[in-house]
């Protein structure tokens, strides 16, 4: 989904960078081996220090107009630190459980190549996380599903997170056999015209979000 007001929109640079750029090999210009590998380093590394940098921003806004604390990756390089990430993540934490796994977090996310995703899903960083932390996270399961939020999930082994069209109770027993890995209660941004609208819609994504991220922390 793109931004159809495209003039002077810092959403759509950071949406476009990952789009077009996604995935692609990187080292530092330094180390190209010749003067257009060098020319093509240069631009992406100036080009995804500024989408990271426009979508930093964005989650300070996003922060602050909701009394959070933000928690981000400043690089647009994936793990590796060898290829460009296909998505930009944020965290956006009570500030008295800032060393906690959970949050309610913001994505900006390319989907089948081909799109980008908005969205704000209540998460856990599971390289943070215990069993117990876990399974506590899918207590939110638990509370009734607002009408504007949905849950996403992936198969197992399977990486990319889509739309689960399932109830709660049909995700849990799934959850139990080991035939999904992961599942989020989301906010998915289907409409917007332009930076404004966009932000508009997180900032209700983070609302809707922040009765169940408290509900788990009151359970941790």
């Amino acid at each position: 989904m793109q931004i159809s007001n495209a003039n002077g929109s810092d959403f759509k640079v950071v949406s476009d960078f990952l789009l077009q750029n996604h995935d692609k090999a990187y080292k530092a210009p330094k180390k190209a081996k010749n003067a257009e590998e060098k020319m093509e380093m240069e631009y992406l590394y100036k080009a995804g220090k500024n989408s990271k940098s426009i979508f930093s921003e964005k989650m300070d806004l996003l922060a602050a107009e909701n009394g959070l604390y933000v928690v981000i990756n400043k690089s647009f390089l994936d793990g590796s630190l060898k290829r460009i990430r296909n998505y930009y993540w944020g965290q956006l934490k009570l500030p008295e459980y800032y060393f906690y796994p959970e949050s309610i977090s913001v994505f900006c996310e390319v989907i089948d190549n081909e799109d980008v995703r908005f969205r704000v899903s209540l998460e856990i960083n599971e390289k943070k996380a215990d069993e117990k932390d876990i399974e506590v996270f899918l207590r939110a399961l638990d509370k009734p599903l607002k009408k504007e939020l949905c849950y996403i999930g992936n198969l197992k082994f399977n990486r990319s997170l889509t739309l689960l069209s399932l109830n709660k109770n049909e995700i849990k027993e799934k959850l139990s056999k080991g035939v999904y890995n992961k599942v989020q209660v989301t906010y998915l941004i289907k409409k917007y015209k332009n930076d404004e609208d966009l932000l508009k819609e997180l900032n209700k994504g983070i609302r809707l979000l922040l009765p169940y991220y408290k509900y788990i922390l009151s359970l941790a």
